[in-house]
């Protein structure tokens, strides 16, 4: 893999803080955590690197949409796929506020 731009690097760091806080996790003791686990969300932000590289590849993660409220979609009525990239037909970017 290529090297990462300054922006790309920015992204990724964002993207492995925002999804440890987004979810629940268990550690290998059975402990339950808020969030994500910090190396499913390295893991998960590394691959949406490789997929923003890619103007070929159109899929996404639910973490990434407008419909999620919580940890329910909003417009499929289910519990989302935390990190696996797949392709939505009801899909929304999400507007991120500063």
């Amino acid at each position: 893999m290529q090297d990462w731009s300054e922006l790309e690097a920015k992204r990724f760091t964002r993207r492995v803080d925002a999804m440890h806080q987004a979810g629940l996790w268990q550690d290998d003791k059975g402990q339950w955590h808020e969030g994500i686990s910090n190396q499913e969300s390295e893991y998960a932000a590394e691959r949406l690197l490789r997929r923003d590289r890619d103007p070929s590849d159109d899929r996404r993660v639910c973490f990434e949409c407008g419909n999620l409220n919580g940890r329910k979609c909003k417009a499929m009525r289910f519990e989302p796929v935390r990190v696996v990239l797949w392709r939505c037909d009801k899909f929304e970017l999400k507007v991120v506020k500063k």
